[in-house]
Order: structure tokens, then sequence, then C-alpha cells
């Protein structure tokens, strides 16, 4: 089956959940990240992660690699064969638990307060 019928693009959306319902993975193919907000999102709806191992943000989220792939920028063969292996490996999910404490408002809300607190 050719990829075209399975990978489709859109302009901005407002709600990923319907997106994320019917996905099996998230690819981002970033070249550079702030706080990975997507990853974040993914996460949320329980979809696994493989991302490009870009400054500032995957590989900080993805704990390394523990909770999803990380790929070499623009290694491509490497980015395939990833793809491929998360069709055969179902454990690539967030566990909630670790998401909820480090990544609620009201977890990042308490980190902000440190901050001006400070």
């Amino acid at each position: 089956e050719s990829m075209e019928k399975n990978i489709f693009f859109f302009e901005f959306q407002n709600n990923l959940k319907p997106f994320f319902d019917i996905s099996d993975l998230y690819v981002s193919t970033s070249l550079w990240e702030g706080f990975p907000n997507i990853l974040i999102d993914a996460a949320k709806y329980k979809t696994p992660i493989i991302s490009y191992d870009c400054e500032y943000g995957p590989s900080e989220f993805l704990e390394d690699g523990k909770f999803g792939y990380l790929c070499k920028i623009n290694d491509i063969s490497n980015l395939i064969l990833l793809i491929e292996k998360s069709f055969y490996i179902k454990n690539l999910n967030f566990p909630y638990e670790y998401l909820y404490s480090n990544y609620s408002l009201k977890q990042i809300g308490r980190e902000y307060e440190q901050i001006i607190n400070v």
C-alpha cells in the first residue's frame, strides 16, 4: 500500500484530539524546539513518539529515549527504521503519572512560582 494513502497534512488546528485518536504514531522532524508542546499533546493522547534529537526539548522530554524514540537530525535511514520498529513495539506510551507529575499546570505553576520568588 502506498504511503500517500496513510499520510495527511493539515493546516493549523485548535483541537488535536480527533487527529491523535486516529494516529498510530507521532513523528517530529523539527530541527529545533523550545518547550516541545506538541510532544506533550502526543503523550497526553497516548500516541507513540519518534522525534529528531534536536536541541532543547525532545531528549529532555522523552528522557533520552525512555518514553519514545530519538533520531539524529536528517538521518532518514534511521528514521525509517524507527517508524517501522514502532509498529512492532507497543510500549512507547508515556506513563500518565510521569506526564502529570512533571508537566501538569499545577507542577509547571509551582516551578514558575519558585523562579519568581527567588
